[in-house]
C-alpha cells in the first residue's frame, strides 16, 4: 500500500512568470464569465427567434381569417342587395295594396249583384275592410240555388259563411250570408 506522501510543489518558473500566474486566474474567471454571457446571449437569441416564429404564424393565420372574411363580406353584399330589393318591393306592394283597398260601396254593389231577381233583400250591412252581411228572403228553393250559383260563378268573394237558414210556414226561405 502506498502511503500518502505529502505533495510538495516545486516551482521552477522565474519570478517574472510567477506574477503572470496570478493573471491566469483572472483570465480563467474572464473566460468563464464570457461563456456565461455567451450562453445568456444565445438563450435570449433563441427566445427572440421563437417569438418571431410564433408571431409570424399568428400573422399568417390572421391574414387567412381576414381574406376569408373579405370573401364572406363580398358574398353577403350581393345577398344584401337582393334582400334590399325584395324589401323595397314588399314595401311598394304594401303601399299599392293599401291604396287599392276595396271600398265598402264596391263590396255592396258586388253583393247586390248576387241576389236573384225573385228574392227580396231583407237587410245589408258592412264595415270598411270587413265582411258584407246579406239578409235574403227567397220565395222558392230555386231562388236559394240561384243565389249560391251566382256566388260560385262570379267568384268575387274569397269566403262565404252561411250564418242562418230557415223555412217559415208560408214556404219562404230566410237566410243570412256573410261574405268577404
Amino acid at each position: 500500500m502506498k502511503k500518502d506522501l505529502p505533495k510538495t510543489k516545486i516551482n521552477l518558473l522565474p519570478p517574472e512568470l510567477r506574477e503572470v500566474r496570478g493573471l491566469h486566474f483572472f483570465g480563467a474567471v474572464a473566460t468563464r464569465a464570457s461563456f456565461a454571457i455567451l450562453g445568456v446571449y444565445l438563450i435570449l437569441l433563441l427566445i427572440l427567434f421563437l417569438g418571431i416564429f410564433f408571431l409570424s404564424r399568428q400573422l399568417a393565420d390572421l391574414q387567412n381569417i381576414k381574406s376569408s372574411l373579405v370573401e364572406d363580406i363580398g358574398t353577403l353584399r350581393s345577398r344584401e342587395g337582393l334582400l334590399m330589393s325584395v324589401r323595397n318591393r314588399a314595401t311598394l306592394s304594401k303601399a299599392i295594396y293599401q291604396q287599392t283597398a276595396v271600398l265598402p260601396s264596391e263590396n255592396i254593389d258586388k253583393a247586390l249583384s248576387l241576389v236573384p231577381s225573385d228574392a227580396n233583400l231583407r237587410d245589408l250591412s258592412t264595415k270598411e275592410g270587413g265582411p258584407v252581411i246579406l239578409g235574403v228572403r227567397a220565395p222558392t228553393s230555386a231562388s236559394v240555388v240561384n243565389l249560391f250559383a251566382n256566388l260560385k260563378s262570379k267568384q268575387q268573394f274569397s269566403t262565404a259563411i252561411l250564418n242562418s237558414f230557415s223555412l217559415n210556414d208560408r214556404g219562404v226561405y230566410t237566410l243570412s250570408l256573410e261574405i268577404k
